[in-house]
């Protein structure tokens, strides 16, 4: 990326679109931003558009900038990858939100991986929203998981709050006397319980269900008992995917897990230390944007490397991301 300056990194979930903006030549984050989900197969193309026009303008405006003067972009959009279709519509959405088709548009895992490894073989678990593993041998990137939320996205926020739903239905059955989870999602969704379970079987908007394993996390902190089995039964399948990729690739490459579900704490983190006997990198969902932009740094031929990866991520911090993102959980 000679005689090149300002270029911008944008990754969409589920739950969240999250933007940086890079000064090349003063090696300095210069902007951020933070919107709702532009996952394609969940947030259909109209939302994506949204969001992601949201995040990036918002960024740019931080930085001063529009998306003329941008000397490169990349965009790391879930969906994409996925199929043929879903590809050409998340390159037809950067197109038509930036008004250029220069810009390069992939799945939101590869920002994920690099991330976390640089490109270098390893293990990574994404578990936000939705989860999947990615893990490296030989340059070969592969995935396990990553299904769908309907059957898969095991140890994921949507499975933790479907798993604590479910132990809300037995509470309030009384099969457990407990009615913990039943008052929490009573509160979170603001209906009761007895109409809520139906309604969410109608609307079932995944980043709304998701928010509430915030909730199964709290009560899990707080000692109740039946929460706690949902995180160990969700640290469980995480450590298992792991070990599994660790029989392909050995035991001595590094293993991170990136993604919204480690925010909920050091609970739920030591059961899946516990579980594989390391201590994993964490990282947090919204700084895999940082990932998207160190793989366009990479391909353009800048020089990337883990103290450049760890300068831009405090960078990234000060703009105040961090803030941004907790006041859009915070809206679900």
């Amino acid at each position: 990326m000679v005689n090149k300056r300002y270029i911008l990194a944008v990754d969409g979930g589920a739950t969240k679109t999250a933007s940086i903006v890079y000064d090349v030549v003063s090696e300095t984050v210069i902007g951020s931003g933070i919107s709702g989900p532009s996952n394609l197969t969940s947030a259909g193309v109209k939302a994506a558009s949204e969001n992601i026009k949201r995040a990036s303008g918002w960024a740019l405006e931080m930085a001063g900038i529009e998306f003329k003067d941008l000397d490169g972009g990349i965009f790391g959009i879930a969906g994409v990858g996925d199929s043929r279709s879903l590809t050409e519509t998340g390159k037809g959405i950067v197109k038509n939100v930036t008004g250029r088709d220069d810009f390069t548009v992939l799945n939101d895992g590869v920002g994920a991986y690099y991330l976390a490894n640089l490109g270098e073989d390893g293990i990574v678990f994404a578990g936000g929203t939705g989860s999947v593993l990615f893990y490296q041998k030989n340059k070969e990137l592969k995935r396990k998981g990553g299904w769908n939320w309907f059957v898969g996205d095991d140890g994921s926020a949507s499975w933790m709050a479907k798993s604590g739903l479910n132990v809300g239905t037995m509470e309030y059955d009384n099969i457990y006397q407990e009615k913990v989870l039943v008052r929490s999602a009573e509160e979170y969704f603001s209906m009761e319980f007895h109409e809520l379970i139906p309604y969410l079987e109608q609307h079932q908007d995944k980043a709304l269900i998701a928010g509430f394993s915030r909730r199964v996390s709290s009560t899990a902190r707080s000692g109740y008992k039946n929460a706690l089995n949902v995180l160990h039964l969700s640290a469980t399948y995480v450590s298992n995917a792991i070990k599994s990729a660790q029989v392909e690739i050995g035991t001595n490459k590094n293993i991170s897990l990136v993604g919204g579900t480690y925010m909920a704490g050091d609970v739920y983190v030591s059961m899946i230390e516990k579980q594989l006997g390391t201590t994993p990198k964490i990282f947090f969902g919204y700084q895999v944007a940082v990932g998207a932009l160190l793989y366009l740094m990479n391909i353009n031929g800048m020089d990337i490397s883990f103290p450049i990866r760890d300068k831009i991520l405090r960078q990234f911090e000060e703009t105040g991301v961090r803030e941004k993102y907790s006041k859009l959980l915070n809206s679900f």
